[in-house]
C-alpha cells in the first residue's frame, strides 16, 4: 500500500468507463480505488502512435 506507482492510459473518459466495464456500481468501486491519492493527467491533441500508424499503411 502506498509503496509503488502505477501508470494506467486509456483513450475513453472516466465517464466512459462503465460502458467497458459493464456495471456502473463495479466502475465506481473500480475507479475510487484507482484515483486515492493520485494525480490525473488528461492529455489532449493528435495522437503521435496514430499518426505514425497511417503512415505504415
Amino acid at each position: 500500500h502506498e509503496q509503488a506507482s502505477i501508470i494506467i492510459t486509456s483513450n475513453k473518459g472516466l465517464e466512459d468507463w462503465s460502458e467497458l466495464l459493464g456495471d456502473p456500481a463495479l466502475t465506481t468501486a473500480v475507479l475510487d480505488r484507482l484515483t486515492y491519492k493520485c494525480e490525473l493527467f488528461n492529455m489532449t491533441g493528435k495522437s503521435y502512435r496514430l499518426e505514425n500508424r497511417k503512415s505504415l499503411f
